[in-house]
């Protein structure tokens, strides 16, 4: 998806969340657009926090949501509380909610914003690379970096049939044999 990003300049459409094992670890939208996660992986520890960082305290003894079991099993119920109450929030108003409270989460960059994110090529998760056709370009980075063995990023791919006759060489075609592939359209 950061790829299709990349090379398209286009924002890339999220997958649905609507139901999930811990509604504490999801993303969240606020009223101008702008996502972020929370992460409260220990989610028992955690819910009165958040109960009371989005000052509904009532939800914390809820038989609903009481325990991470009966949030797990009434997930949906409470994401939609979540993205009821956050649809309401400016994403400053979000941040302030959570500001000195125990709630784990972190702002959620689009695919689009990472593109665009000095951050992302100082890290090498974005870098450019040439293209024949399209000259020097964007492409997603390799995730993993070793100091005796570079990764080395290559962005062309080979044209159609560009290979074709080394190949065929290679396994014993002679140059008549590639000539009567090609008129008889067999080959490119």
């Amino acid at each position: 998806s950061l790829q299709a990003a990349l090379s398209t300049g286009k924002k890339i459409p999220r997958k649905t969340r609507k139901v999930t094992g811990n509604p504490l670890c999801n993303d969240y939208c606020s009223k101008d657009d702008k996502w972020f996660q929370i992460a409260c992986k220990q989610s028992d520890r955690n819910w009165p926090e958040l109960c009371k960082a989005i000052d509904m305290k009532e939800l914390e003894n809820d038989h609903r949501f009481n325990s991470k079991a009966n949030r797990e099993k009434n997930s949906r119920e409470l994401v939609a509380i979540l993205d009821d109450f956050f649809a309401t929030k400016t994403f400053q108003e979000v941040k302030d909610c959570f500001k000195g409270r125990n709630v784990h989460w972190s702002p959620v960059s689009s695919y689009h914003e990472i593109s665009l994110d000095p951050q992302a090529f100082a890290n090498g998760y974005v870098v450019e690379s040439e293209n024949r056709q399209m000259g020097r370009i964007k492409v997603t980075g390799e995730p993993i970096n070793m100091s005796k063995t570079p990764p080395r990023i290559i962005a062309d791919t080979p044209e159609m049939g560009e290979h074709t006759e080394e190949i065929l060489l290679g396994l014993g075609y002679d140059w008549e044999s590639i000539a009567n592939l090609k008129e008889k359209k067999v080959i490119v």
